[in-house]
């Protein structure tokens, strides 16, 4: 191996790309050069010659000694953790962690003797301190004030538990079923399974002893047809996906006429009859004879999603109680902006299609407050669709506790979103440009696989604090007991 070759893959190592792996059959793959490169180039790091690779070696041996302190630090509370902290060679430092629930200290100056290095002309000190096991779990925050530089210099401090507990299980131990639970539409529901139907589900599970049922993928997929048949490629794993929504089960379903509810009806006979259709004609789920589930061989999403959607429209304009307003000005508020710019998204989606104008492929709030009120309005429903499946899906949970399972329903995140949808649209800078998510060659697939997923960036997500990860890992979590990461590379 050259010299040049060395550092390519010492570059790689540096950013976190691995460089050899051993496939199904135990043979050793190294990486080739050209995949290597595509890969760095993807993450903005110049590797295409050999002064390339030497200038981008350099420059990442020296990003750590050109800030004070680190882009973010994650340690687990029973961890010593040194900060290594970068000021000019013979200053006085004093790094202080301030405690997300309040109070802070100044961490203890470790005698660690670290030789200087020149950095842009300037001779650069190393000095350790220490964040010594035993700190509260939380978001906290570390400053920095060097002697003579009134600049204040700051970095979030993630301290996670060493572990996750356990819930108390029967004898320490816990059984569950797996259902594809969009696959089971009840005779009162809309031809696809929904979030009653989980819960019905997960009741019935728990009768026989089970202390959870693990579902697929409940993210948010596209609003308009044609919709995507796999749960694994989602638009976003930050919001829901609607289509689970049962609508005759929403609180103002009941102030609806006589005239309106009959519509409904008929709205979700006609979307019943799609799964009819899919089924031979004397399939028992048609005759009335199955039980209380179909299980026929095709669901059939799009011809759902029409005539559910037109029943949400009727059931969204019913003026909301006090009590229901406060719990969605609620959710609203917790969401934040997030969930404004999913909405937005939506509302364009639905009018232009996933390939978005020009003027519409980044997120432009201002823009979008001009466009013509139907556009806005149409955002505003598709903020009252999420806050109903939220509450839809968490009641499933509920129930499922309420039945005796210990667990309740344990969700799944996607390894990842769809590369037009909703959360690449809205931070794309946090997703790798060019590549994409798959699986190499095995005995079931000796081609690869390619899922067509762009995957996020480690830097740009050590940049942001992690706020991406966080906040889709906590999307899933809080819907029920436990999580299911898909694959590895989900993590």
């Amino acid at each position: 191996m050259s010299e040049s070759q060395d550092q390519l893959q010492e570059l790689a190592c540096a950013y976190g790309v691995a460089i050899d792996y051993w496939d199904y059959s135990g043979i050793h793959r190294i990486v080739s050069d050209e995949t290597l490169r595509a890969v760095l180039k993807a993450m903005d790091i110049d590797a295409d010659t050999p002064a390339q690779v030497a200038a981008s070696l350099k420059m990442v041996e020296e990003r750590p000694w050109r800030r004070v302190l680190p882009e973010c630090i994650v340690t687990r509370n029973d961890d010593n953790y040194w900060v290594r902290v970068h000021v000019p060679h013979g200053k006085a430092v004093t790094v202080t962690m301030h405690f997300e629930e309040g109070g802070s200290w100044d961490l203890p100056q470790l005698d660690v003797l670290v030789a200087p290095r020149e950095i842009n002309g300037v001779l650069t000190g190393e000095a350790t301190f220490n964040i010594p096991p035993g700190q509260p779990l939380g978001w906290h925050r570390l400053t920095a004030q060097v002697e003579g530089d009134e600049r204040p210099y700051t970095c979030p401090v993630a301290v996670t538990p060493a572990r996750l507990g356990m819930p108390n299980l029967r004898d320490g131990r816990a059984w569950g079923a797996m259902s594809q639970f969009y696959a089971n539409p009840s005779r009162d529901s809309w031809g696809i399974g929904d979030a009653a139907d989980l819960a019905t589900i997960c009741k019935w599970v728990a009768s026989k002893g089970a202390d959870f049922l693990l579902i697929n993928p409940v993210h948010a997929s596209q609003v308009t047809s044609p919709l995507e048949n796999s749960p694994y490629l989602p638009c976003s794993r930050r919001f829901w996906n609607p289509i689970y929504i049962r609508p005759d089960a929403i609180a103002e379903y009941q102030e609806l006429s006589d005239k309106k509810r009959k519509k409904i009806a008929e709205l979700r006979e006609e979307a019943q009859s799609s799964l009819s259709e899919a089924m031979p004609a004397d399939h028992p789920g048609v005759s009335g004879s199955g039980g209380h589930f179909f299980s026929g061989d095709l669901i059939k999403r799009d011809p759902v999603w029409k005539q559910k959607l037109a029943a949400l429209e009727i059931i969204y304009q019913v003026p909301r109680s006090d009590a229901r307003e406060a719990d969605y000005q609620q959710f609203l508020e917790e969401q934040g902006p997030a969930l404004e710019q999913f909405a937005t998204w939506c509302a364009l989606t639905e009018k232009y299609g996933l390939e978005l104008p020009e003027k519409w492929q980044t997120p432009d709030a201002a823009q979008f407050e001009k466009c013509g009120g139907k556009l806005r309005q149409r955002r505003e429903f598709f903020k009252w669709l999420q806050w109903v499946c939220y509450r839809q899906l968490r009641q499933a949970q509920q129930v499922a506790l309420d039945a005796g399972m210990k667990i309740g329903v344990m969700h799944d995140l996607a390894v990842g979103v769809h590369q037009l949808g909703a959360d690449h649209w809205s931070d794309p800078e946090v997703y790798a440009q060019g590549i994409s998510v798959g699986a190499p060659a095995d005995m079931y697939n000796q081609l690869g696989q390619n899922w067509t997923q762009p995957p996020w960036r480690p830097d740009r997500l050590e940049q942001q604090a992690y706020e991406p990860l966080r906040r889709t890992v906590e999307a899933a979590a809080k819907m029920g007991g436990a999580l299911r990461i898909d694959h590895i590379m989900g993590l």
